[in-house]
């Protein structure tokens, strides 16, 4: 009889702590999915919000077998997108040369393979994506990463 106790109580305190684990995981999306304090966002902005994460995730989950490999491969892959990244200035003519060589490489990535752009995509929005603190103080350069972004897409 006390076993039997005994093993309730282990069984109701597995329970809590799976709901506990739950809350928080349910928490911790909400907090993620949350739009910072101060930014205003329409419904259909969050929604499309949402669906370009989603489709991050999937071009990630087809890049992953190249996030394996090693730093030296995944460099050959990179190098040219951080030099585009890096050379990008306010100047029209320069940011459509930028985009000309994000094009062609791109471009070239997913002649050999889906998963090499899936790879090249993932890292320019991820290098784009460091940018962030310094797009917010100058609105030139954020302008600049615009017109990046329209030609290329």
């Amino acid at each position: 009889l006390e076993q039997l106790a005994q093993q309730q109580q282990q069984q109701a305190a597995e329970e809590k702590r799976k709901k506990a684990a739950a809350a928080e995981a349910h928490a911790a999306r909400e907090r993620a999915e949350a739009v910072p304090a101060g930014v205003l966002m329409s419904r259909s902005a969050l929604k499309w919000e949402k669906s370009c994460a989603e489709v991050y995730d999937k071009h990630k989950e087809y890049a992953a077998e190249i996030f394996k490999a090693s730093k030296l491969d995944r460099l050959k892959l990179e190098k040219p997108i951080k030099k585009a990244v890096n050379q990008l200035s306010c100047s029209i003519q320069q940011i459509t040369f930028v985009a000309k060589q994000m094009i062609q490489h791109l471009s070239h990535q997913h002649s050999l393979g889906k998963h090499l752009y899936s790879y090249c995509l993932v890292r320019l929005g991820d290098l784009v994506a460091l940018q962030g603190p310094g797009l917010g103080a100058s609105k030139q350069l954020a302008f600049a990463y615009a017109e990046l972004a329209s030609l290329v897409s």
